[in-house]
């Protein structure tokens, strides 16, 4: 018998019957349709997972954006009060320290609300705000303690007060610092004033 390349279903004369042929076919077919539903599986989570991610992403760049208004405010609040107590510590008043006792929750709450969250979005903003929200626990306590005592604001407690007011300026605004530029690397778009 004479090979004939279009009597057979292999490129080689196999000695198959037209039948068997066909069976060779259909599981070359079988196991190319496996193969490739596999692939497009594969392909389809791996998509997926993508499309996971970038969501994700953008959902913490926009839980971030109003972050960076609460710490634009905190620290210009800071900065304010700052400028608001006297250069000689002679000059301290004990209702300095009321009114900063009075409004030491606008640090607090926005600082303390928001760590976690910065914790998924920058280590380096978690972390300065972290030591910003210890200066500001130490600083309830210097208060309290020296709101305790009557007669003039005692001078290493004007030091401390100042000093840890200082440093929770810094970290405030480091934190500020750092998310902006977290933002600005990722492409999103911040007003100058936010």
């Amino acid at each position: 018998m004479e090979y004939e390349i279009s009597r057979t279903c292999m490129l080689v004369n196999m000695g198959l019957t037209r039948s068997e042929c066909a069976s060779w076919v259909q599981a070359w077919g079988s196991i190319f349709a496996i193969v490739a539903s596999v692939w497009i599986a594969r392909n389809s989570y791996a998509k997926e997972l993508s499309r996971r991610k970038e969501e994700e992403e953008l959902n913490v760049q926009l839980s971030a954006i109003p972050v960076v208004s609460v710490l634009t405010g905190t620290a210009s609040f800071l900065e304010k009060f700052l400028k608001f107590l006297p250069e000689n510590a002679d000059d301290y008043k004990r209702d300095n320290l009321i009114l900063l006792d009075q409004n030491i929750h606008q640090i607090v709450l926005p600082l303390d609300n928001l760590i976690r969250p910065m914790g998924c979005v920058n280590l380096d903003v978690a972390s300065s705000m972290s030591i910003a929200i210890e200066g500001v626990r130490q600083l309830k306590e210097n208060l309290a303690h020296e709101l305790m005592w009557p007669g003039p604001v005692r001078d290493n407690a004007k030091i401390a007060i100042f000093e840890l007011l200082s440093l929770i300026n810094f970290h405030v605004q480091l934190s500020s610092k750092s998310l902006r530029e977290f933002l600005a690397s990722r492409g999103v778009p911040l007003d100058r004033d936010v």
